[in-house]
């Protein structure tokens, strides 16, 4: 019960955050309208689907849309430091849940990599609790890779990542494609290692 309240807490603040920051800006502009004919439209950036942010393809179009404008990139900044504060508090399915909604508003190799690593280690702590780990691990893990493919491709096409990021981003993905294509106990590298142990 308390994790839920934790939850709820954060993302309130969050959606509070977002919403002054609209707010001011609506207020500004009542203060100097510019005639419409001045005004051009600005194009929509709709948020990504978690599915589509397992497709690197789309993942690359959405970080494309968003190199000159992203009006997400605020919110998806706060989201990714409670993100990271639930991480060093080790608590994976709050930290997957808030680097989830940051990636979803940009889908950059840095967000994509701490989602999947968290949703990874996340699966793994419920799988443990419930005693499923090897009935469901195949499929924990395949659904993982996908965010760290798309995490590998979005770093090929704008170069986010330094060359130690880089390295483990690209060693871990290989872990777990090593891991869909042979027996769990051929595999012990770190991600797959910390899932099956629950923690």
């Amino acid at each position: 019960m308390h994790r839920w309240k934790e939850i709820r807490r954060v993302f309130s603040l969050i959606v509070a955050a977002a919403s002054t920051s609209v707010s001011t800006v609506h207020a500004s502009s009542l203060h100097s309208p510019a005639p419409a004919s001045q005004v051009a439209p600005r194009p929509t950036i709709p948020l990504l689907t978690v599915e589509q942010a397992r497709d690197a393809v789309q993942v690359v179009q959405a970080l494309q849309s968003r190199r000159d404008r992203n009006p997400h990139a605020a919110t998806a900044e706060l989201y990714f430091k409670h993100g990271n504060a639930a991480q060093d508090r080790q608590d994976w399915g709050l930290a997957a849940k808030a680097f989830g909604e940051a990636m979803i508003r940009t889908p950059s190799a840095r967000l994509l990599f701490a989602h999947g690593h968290a949703q990874l280690r996340s699966l793994g702590v419920v799988r443990a609790r419930d005693g499923t780990v090897d009935r469901q691990a195949r499929e924990d893990v395949a659904y993982s890779l996908g965010f760290y493919r798309s995490a590998l491709a979005a770093d090929d096409a704008f170069k986010e990542l330094n060359s130690a990021e880089r390295l483990t981003l690209a060693q871990h993905t290989q872990c777990l494609a090593d891991f869909l294509a042979r027996s769990a106990t051929a595999v012990t590298c770190e991600p797959v290692s910390q899932y099956l142990a629950g923690r």
